[in-house]
């Protein structure tokens, strides 16, 4: 590889908890993140490899599915009721 400073992970739905370190190249943590629910940018520096072993940390934090907010136009009032869960 010879420009390769970023990776995008695109999850089937939005989560959260998801931080730069939980990301690896090569063993190291990724050293930037951005983006969100659904879809993060992981940014690093060029590695020096030819092959590349991406991965999650052992240890990562975790990753919560957010709640799906559902919206209703059954409220006495006419107004939208919003449902999480």
């Amino acid at each position: 590889m010879t420009n390769l400073t970023q990776i995008r992970v695109t999850f089937s739905e939005p989560v959260s908890g998801v931080e730069a370190s939980d990301l690896r190249i090569n063993g190291n943590p990724v050293t930037g993140i951005s983006g969100g629910p659904s879809s993060y940018t992981f940014t690093f520096p060029q590695p020096n490899a030819t092959i590349l072993n991406i991965t999650w940390a052992a240890n990562h934090h975790g990753v919560s599915v957010m709640p799906m907010c559902r919206t209703s136009n059954s409220d006495a009032d006419g107004g939208a009721i919003s449902f999480c869960g």
